[in-house]
Order: structure tokens, then C-alpha cells, then sequence
């Protein structure tokens, strides 16, 4: 069991820089992530998009060993509460029969910094990073209580 189950569209942006903030202000292992619409570890390796992790290796949260993970009953079962970071609506009709039971549940509309696509350079694209983990940041930080 653990506290909650981050999840967004792909799970190599949001719900892992969820994970991460969380973990790391918990100071332990008390959250996990997945996908919920598109499967794509196999197009990034099974690991968060390298930019994801480099703009969070800035806050000094290392994300580099978080995995990219399709949610399940085991990972909705074993969780406390459930934020979605994607539109419920969204979540794949095959996955979404899974959250129907899980009672604590919260969608929390942060856009995911991939949906511009008139972004030309990697620094446009971290930068549209840096933006989405802020304001994931600001979420987790007022879950602790942390000004």
C-alpha cells in the first residue's frame, strides 16, 4: 500500500514529476505513477523524457531510476487516493474500468507540456518543462503543507 497513484497521459512528464516531488518531500517511497492513455515506453526506453529529468534534477530530485508504467488493478488497488493529471474522460476506456472503484480520487488540470508543438528548440522545450513542474511542485508542496 501507499499513499497515491500519480497519473497523465504517457507517464514521462507529469505524473512522474509528481512522483518524484512527492517522494521527495515525504522523504520516502509513498508514491508511484503510470500512463493512462498512450503507452510509449517503448518509444522513450521505459524512462521519463530525458528533459523531464534534467529539468527536475534542477529542484535536486533525481527521477533517472523512475520507470514508465501503464496503470493496473495491482497499482490502482494498492493506492490510498489517486490524482489524474490527464482529463478522465481521456483515460483509456480499457484502463478506465479500473478507477471506477477507487473513491479518492482527484483531477488536477495541469496541461501537459506537450501539447504546444511550436516549440523549435530544446530550450523552448525545457523551459515549457520547467513551467509544468512548477506548478506540479506548487501542488504536492501544499499537499505537505510547505509554503
Amino acid at each position: 500500500m501507499y499513499e497515491v497513484l500519480f497519473i497523465c497521459a504517457a507517464n514521462v512528464g507529469r505524473s512522474q514529476m509528481a512522483e518524484g516531488f512527492y517522494n521527495y518531500y515525504s522523504q520516502g517511497h509513498n508514491a508511484r505513477s503510470a500512463a493512462g492513455i498512450q503507452d510509449v515506453g517503448l518509444k522513450y526506453n521505459f524512462k521519463p523524457h530525458p528533459l523531464i529529468t534534467a529539468v527536475m534534477q534542477e529542484h535536486g530530485v533525481d527521477i533517472s531510476p523512475h520507470r514508465v508504467k501503464m496503470i493496473n488493478r495491482s497499482l490502482v488497488d494498492d493506492a490510498r487516493k489517486i490524482i489524474l493529471f490527464c482529463e478522465p474522460e481521456l483515460i483509456r476506456p480499457d484502463l478506465s474500468e479500473l478507477l471506477v472503484y477507487q473513491k479518492d480520487r482527484q483531477y488536477i488540470p495541469i496541461k501537459d507540456p506537450y501539447t504546444n508543438g511550436n516549440l523549435k528548440t530544446e530550450e523552448e522545450l525545457k523551459d515549457k518543462f520547467r513551467y509544468t513542474r512548477d506548478k506540479i511542485e506548487e501542488v504536492i508542496r501544499k499537499m505537505f503543507h510547505i509554503p
